[in-house]
């Protein structure tokens, strides 16, 4: 346990999203030790592989497509065991693969976005319980500074915390990635899915703050680019911004549509 005595410590919201999403993406289990082998779209369909099932056949909006190939392991020089962390910056292969498209020179922007965007998969729920086994490891309640893209600061505590889940409607965006040699396809926004959960972490910051609320959203890149933040332009992985911009961003058509009606809301009350 982390015992917090000091009234002046102060956690940065942003900054401990960020370790915690590096630390869940670069180790994820489905996708360790993959390099990406081939990148399809709605315009260019894959060539490596025959992906006929309707999911990506008959989806008529935009769509994006990876396959990943799991290698072995690599070691870090000079480091006894360690292994390499999976990053965009190593997600290329040192090979190309017969019939696939050349990938080599795709931005570092776009691997970027490739990264969270497979890795995003299904991870709301994940990323929302780590975060709160982290916050369950102080004993105390400890201060937090929430630095949000429009320069606005506000203070609050892991104890005004709650998770708010929403129903949405079926995502814009079709993404599918194959894992290889296990033939293991992960889909997000596909049309079976008319009612799409997604969580979230809501932050109110003190009363001498106003008492705003901040949404943190840990997997927002599983959209895509449209999940960029922290802000509306934000070129970040995550989204730390008002609850008022944050529905601002689900009604707008940006990411995704919102259901009529509120969300539903579970207030979690942690461990003291």
């Amino acid at each position: 346990m982390l015992d917090t005595h000091h009234e002046s410590e102060i956690l940065d919201l942003y900054e401990i999203a960020l370790l915690l999403n590096y630390e869940r993406t670069s180790s994820e289990p489905r996708f360790r030790y993959t390099k990406l082998r081939e990148v399809a779209s709605h315009e260019l369909d894959f060539q490596t592989l025959l992906i006929n099932t309707p999911i990506w056949t008959a989806h008529k909006g935009p769509k994006d497509g990876f396959v990943f190939q799991r290698m072995e392991p690599a070691v870090i020089a000079d480091s006894g065991s360690r292994e390499v962390p999976d990053l965009p910056s190593n997600m290329l292969p040192q090979i190309v693969y017969p019939l696939a498209r050349d990938i080599s020179q795709l931005a570092p922007d776009r691997l970027e976005t490739i990264y969270w965007q497979a890795r995003g998969h299904d991870s709301c729920f994940k990323s929302v319980a780590i975060l709160q086994h982290f916050f369950d490891l102080y004993t105390t309640d400890p201060n937090i500074r929430i630095r949000l893209a429009d320069g606005k600061e506000y203070f609050s505590s892991p104890s005004t915390r709650s998770i708010i889940e929403y129903e949405l409607l079926t995502v814009q965006r079709l993404t599918i990635a194959v894992v290889l040699p296990e033939n293991k396809a992960y889909a997000t926004g596909s049309a079976d899915q008319p009612r799409f959960k997604h969580a979230v972490v809501v932050f109110e910051s003190h009363s001498y703050n106003g008492g705003v609320q901040t949404v943190l959203d840990l997997a927002s890149m599983q959209f895509g680019d449209t999940g960029r933040g922290p802000g509306h332009s934000g070129k970040g992985t995550l989204v730390l911004e008002s609850l008022d911009d944050y529905h601002d961003r689900l009604s707008s058509g940006g990411r995704v549509e919102q259901e009529g009606g509120s969300p539903k809301m579970f207030t979690e009350t942690p461990t003291t």
